[in-house]
């Protein structure tokens, strides 16, 4: 029920903005979210092993798409140009896979109630290091939309949360 409030709180704001992409953006990641929800409920309880694949859906479609919602709409709120806008959403878009990798690793993907284990039959690594991979390559991933964006704070701010996030990924764990 209070999820119910909040999405109406929300949706009563974004109602205030003039341009038909900030309502756009957050229509998209609630109806993105809700099927990545629907995914995991499947997934955890149609099986424990996932297909690598499956994973990065889910995780794609909860925490990358309110990432990516939540930047583009700012860009938008902001002012920012066609290029700008898909610049910064592509960065939240690796940045959001990128935290819920680490998320998953801090709070142990084997842990209850998200117990999974990653079919990586053809890997010859464990599924901590192959998600540390995948978390390190998102990263490097999110810093290149950034690179045709003029130089600035933000720009140099973006870049380092993107770093940061990757030593938090390889050297945390």
């Amino acid at each position: 029920m209070s999820a119910d409030s909040i999405l109406s709180f929300i949706l009563s704001i974004t109602a205030r903005y003039p341009d038909p992409r900030v309502a756009k953006a957050l229509a998209t990641a609630t109806a993105c979210m809700c099927e990545g929800g629907l995914l995991e409920v499947n997934a955890f309880t149609a099986d424990r092993v996932m297909r690598p694949e499956m994973y990065f859906e889910i995780i794609t479609k909860k925490t990358s798409a309110l990432f990516e919602a939540a930047t583009r709409i700012g860009a938008v709120i902001g002012g920012g140009t066609r290029i700008d806008i898909d610049a910064l959403s592509a960065y939240a878009r690796a940045l959001g896979t990128a935290y819920e990798i680490h998320d998953d690793l801090v709070d142990g993907v084997h842990d209850a109630p998200r117990q999974v284990e990653l079919d990586l039959t053809d890997m010859c690594c464990s599924q901590d290091e192959y998600l540390q991979e995948m978390a390190a390559l998102n990263m490097r991933e999110a810093c290149a939309p950034l690179r045709p964006l003029q130089s600035s704070e933000a720009k140099c701010c973006l870049e380092r949360l993107a770093k940061a996030v990757d030593s938090e990924t390889l050297y945390r764990i």
